[in-house]
């Protein structure tokens, strides 16, 4: 809104009306030079006589990153045979209601009491309040053995010890400390290095130009229910829209302002179609406008007009494997990348996947994910409804791609719960993708559907994309 302000009242209504306008952050952030619209009546319907042109800029204390290597010394062995293996999590501490939430994994040293581990990045307005540091012994079935924690902050790792010494952190293990009365420690943590730097963010290649490619994968498997009965996940009315529908178009919207020409290819897996070529069989990677020579849907509203278009013709089957639609959003990639000879960031690709299960490809997925590793692509899981998506952990970067030999360096950061699994490129050698600031700070599982849902979707997608989507370093 903007007014004519020509009195001291702290009040509106003694005071002018001159416009309004309406608009997304992404559209004002993605536009060259600023963006400029008319203003309009109060009820957004005419124009006035006014434009607008409103600018922004990121602050740079947001840019900043900590470049941190640490090590341990005499960990606790909690291995019966061999050596422990050890590695580390960051978490911000609860407050105010908030959950503690995981700011980042190290990768994990096998075999030793004395790990050192490969430098990472901290962005330090994550770590301006005190953090805390676990330490685990990795198990492959996923129960990680709690060594110790210890806290610091972003000014503690910064000042580097005193008189020469590097910092160092003993890691307490709270049970062992109440049950032992000459218990120290469980081993202890240096700070070998720590530096600042400057890396560019979301707003810095959005900015210049950067396009996100946005696809939508969604799931039409048999266990999503018939679509004609209220029970089914894909089940809608004239007053109620699905649930796909809602993840999409809460997902969606906010992506779509970052996307200049807004075509966005949309695919469906797990039916039988009646496109001709794959007419009786089931497809896994299938357009859902039911045209294989232009996959691509106009806006939201187009992926959605396609969906509810091609419901009644699909016939729901098995199982769920993604790998095909991965891999389909990597040769997307690809071409882009062969195309300017891999030196531009023009262009970022964002895959959406919507289950309602566990995936059944799980190692074509993986062996997907790794090829696409050296591409500028993220992939986004969510999964709809009921169902335990405890098994999602597989994608943990301890287990499914821990020092994978094709993996590029760094290149995956994954958290997974049990309403979506996420994965962030991280550290490729010319893109790489910075989790962002609040890093979902949703006190209970999402079941998609419920109350808060769009208030709750909404927090995921605009911290996946508000900003810090990207960090690339500069070409």
């Amino acid at each position: 809104m903007v007014y004519d302000v020509d009195n001291t009242s702290r009040t509106l209504g003694d005071d002018d009306f001159i416009g309004r306008l309406d608009c997304t952050l992404g559209k004002i952030v993605s536009a060259p030079g600023g963006f400029k619209a008319e203003l309009t009546t109060k009820d957004g319907k005419n124009p006035t006589a006014g434009k607008i042109k409103i600018t922004c800029e990121e602050s740079e204390s947001r840019k900043e990153v900590l470049l941190i290597t640490m090590y341990g010394e005499h960990l606790d062995n909690k291995d019966f045979f061999g050596r422990s293996d050890p590695f580390l999590e960051f978490w911000t501490i609860p407050n105010e209601g908030w959950e503690s939430m995981l700011l980042f994994r190290t990768e994990v040293v096998k075999n030793t009491l004395n790990p050192e581990w490969k430098t990472f990045r901290l962005p330090r307005r994550h770590i301006e309040a005190k953090v805390i540091a676990k330490c685990f012994d990795w198990d492959a079935d996923g129960g990680h053995d709690f060594i110790g924690e210890f806290t610091t902050s972003a000014s503690e790792l910064e000042s580097g010890g005193v008189y020469g010494q590097p910092l160092t952190f003993p890691l307490i293990n709270p049970k062992k400390q109440a049950h032992k009365k000459n218990y120290k420690n469980s081993g202890k943590i240096f700070l070998k290095k720590c530096h600042a730097m400057v890396e560019y963010t979301f707003l810095d290649y959005i900015t210049a130009g950067c396009q996100i490619h946005f696809t939508v994968g969604i799931d039409f498997t048999g266990s999503n229910g018939n679509q004609a009965t209220p029970t089914s996940l894909h089940f809608s009315d004239a007053f109620t829209p699905s649930q796909y529908s809602r993840a999409i178009t809460s997902i969606g919207r906010i992506i779509e302002s970052y996307d200049a020409d807004r075509l966005f290819p949309a695919f469906g897996f797990g039916a039988v179609t009646p496109i001709p070529h794959l007419e009786g069989r089931v497809s896994h990677e299938f357009p859902i406008n039911l045209n294989p020579s232009n996959p691509y849907c106009a806006g939201i509203d187009g992926i959605l007009e396609a969906y509810n278009t091609c419901l009644p013709q699909l016939q729901f089957w098995g199982p769920t494997n993604v790998a095909p639609i991965i891999n389909q959003v990597a040769h997307f990639a690809r071409a882009f990348m062969k195309s300017t000879g891999g030196r531009s960031a023009s262009s970022y690709f964002v895959l959406l996947l919507l289950t309602d299960g566990v995936i059944t490809d799980i190692e074509d997925a993986i062996e997907a994910v790794v090829q696409a590793s050296r591409l500028p692509m993220s992939i986004i899981i969510v999964g709809i409804g009921n169902a335990d998506f405890t098994d999602m952990n597989i994608w943990t970067v301890t287990t499914a791609f821990s020092n994978h030999p094709r993996l590029a360096t760094g290149r995956f950061v994954i958290s997974c719960n049990s309403y979506r699994c996420e994965i962030y490129p991280r550290a490729a050698p010319k893109i790489w993708h910075d989790v962002c600031s609040r890093k979902y700070r949703i006190k209970s599982p999402l079941t998609i559907g419920r109350t808060k849902f769009h208030h709750q979707i909404h927090v995921i997608a605009q911290d996946l994309l508000k900003l810090e989507i990207l960090s690339m370093p500069k070409i």
